[in-house]
């Protein structure tokens, strides 16, 4: 079994992954900026509070998913974002010094939306809008380490995450809400706001594949691929599963507008994750949106 450090580790992906690794077998320390129960409090954007952490015991394999979690986060501070997000992963990969990670980047990375079979990983990268650009800089970063310090690396670049336990905004959260208070929900047309969306424990389990993957890695690697959901859908059809699991819910389709939770414009193509890592969606999205519109009732 691995000696596993995990970032992020009291967020909605990090603790999902820490229970999975966990159950498994793995020897799992994580952190997280305010800490918990079994978390370190550490700040990512504190180089020397990182080292301190990284050093405390030998380790195996470093799993990234502390980060500022989504657009929807980011609001008016650019600067703190790239802080976290790149900042972050750069002291981080310095208190590494090499070893083997798993990087959990974004859909947003990439910039436009592509080829109608889906946006392969070789797609080009750049976005311009500040969430996708500091998932662009700090995937920079790692492949720095990775040509200059014998990091071995696993990107995984996934789509839009959900389950229960998220705290940050989202559209199922805002229908969740909507229905416990009475209020109207918003939701785009049929054409509006397509996405993948993907279930917090398929995520994890590509990341359990991913970590297995470059324990046996030589230095110097690095591999990068897309995790997303099967189901490429508008709000819209969100909205209609929702109303057969949220009894009082009320919906407004309206033209879609710029969101800071909508996904970029193009579906991602996952054939490399499974053909590589024999990773596939196994959560429909319909029995997602069941159990996690009940656990939101609960």
């Amino acid at each position: 079994m691995a000696r596993v450090l995990v970032t992020g580790a009291a967020g909605f992906v990090g603790r999902a992954v820490v229970k999975r690794l966990r159950a498994a077998g793995h020897e799992v320390r994580g952190s997280d900026l305010a800490g918990g129960a079994e978390v370190a409090a550490v700040d990512l954007r504190d180089r020397a509070a990182v080292a301190a952490w990284v050093d405390e015991a030998p380790v195996d394999l470093t799993i990234h998913a502390g980060a500022v979690s989504g657009p929807m986060a980011v609001g008016a501070d650019l600067a703190g974002t790239f802080d976290v997000n790149l900042g972050g992963s750069v002291n981080l990969l310095a208190a590494l010094r090499g070893g083997r990670l798993v990087h959990i980047s974004s859909n947003a990375v990439y910039l436009g939306p592509g080829a109608p079979d889906g946006l392969a990983e070789t797609a080009p990268v750049g976005s311009d809008e500040p969430y996708g650009a500091s998932k662009v800089a700090a995937e920079a970063a790692v492949a720095a380490w990775v040509g200059a310090a014998g990091l071995s690396a696993v990107v995984l670049r996934a789509s839009s995450v959900y389950g229960p336990g998220r705290r940050t905004a989202h559209l199922m959260r805002r229908l969740s809400h909507a229905a416990a208070t009475g209020a109207v929900a918003d939701v785009s047309g049929p054409e509006g706001n397509l996405r993948q969306f993907l279930h917090v424990e398929d995520l994890t389990a590509a990341i359990e594949l991913a970590a297995g993957l470059v324990l046996a890695m030589p230095p110097g690697r690095l591999e990068t691929f897309n995790i997303a959901g099967d189901e490429w859908v508008a709000e819209s059809r969100i909205a209609d599963l929702a109303e057969s699991h949220l009894p009082g819910l009320r919906v407004r389709r309206t033209p879609p507008p710029r969101r800071p939770d909508e996904g970029p414009g193009g579906r991602l193509d996952c054939r490399r994750a499974a053909d590589r890592l024999g990773w596939r969606p196994r959560i429909a999205l319909e029995d997602g949106l069941a159990s996690l519109f009940s656990a939101e009732r609960s």
